[in-house]
């Protein structure tokens, strides 16, 4: 009965909240650190998305403060969730497409006020914060893009917020078996 949907719910409803429920999950301890998720259905190009995004603003963390929960969680999320990659402003080469935002700021007081002027938008490759390495990403600070290694206070700016665009769930990888049994039909 749980697989059965119900006439009037839309696919998306169900979709947003299996990924709300997914967060919940596994922020549980971010949660009680004041982490609040929004869930929003977007249209692109190609199709529906959802943005996640993970708001830190009342209480912005450190990297280093919260990588033992946000790294298992980013290896998850890519595991279970097709993520689609941000590549606005960014050329249309693979090597600069990234996955994940993070937006950031050096001024404490001006992430708890929100006053988004003062907040540097910063992009990755989910595998490289998986492999905890923070000062691999781009950042975007007046219609330009630089590399994180040119700024290296990177790890001394609070995170405010994490967004990612997901496309659905990631469909399960065929076994050798089975694509040479499909082959030959």
């Amino acid at each position: 009965m749980r697989y059965i949907k119900p006439f009037n719910e839309a696919v998306g409803d169900t979709f947003a909240q299996d990924l709300k429920d997914f967060c919940e999950m596994n922020l549980a301890y971010l949660l009680d650190e004041e982490l609040d998720i929004s869930i929003m259905l977007v249209r692109g190009g190609l199709g529906l998305s959802f943005k996640l995004t993970l708001v830190l603003d009342d209480n912005p963390r450190l990297w280093n403060d919260i990588k033992d929960h946000m790294i298992p969680f980013l290896t998850r999320l890519s595991n279970q969730y097709e993520l689609k990659q941000y590549a606005r402003g960014m050329g249309h080469t693979h090597k600069n497409k990234k996955d994940v935002k993070i937006e950031v700021t050096r001024d404490l007081e001006a992430a708890r006020n929100r006053f988004p002027h003062r907040k540097t938008e910063l992009y990755y490759q989910v595998n490289k914060l998986i492999n905890d390495d923070i000062k691999s990403g781009l950042y975007y600070d007046m219609s330009t893009y630089y590399n994180t290694t040119d700024n290296d206070d990177v790890l001394e700016s609070y995170i405010t917020e994490f967004e990612f665009i997901i496309d659905g769930y990631k469909q399960p990888k065929k076994d050798v078996v089975t694509k040479i049994k499909s082959f030959f039909k």
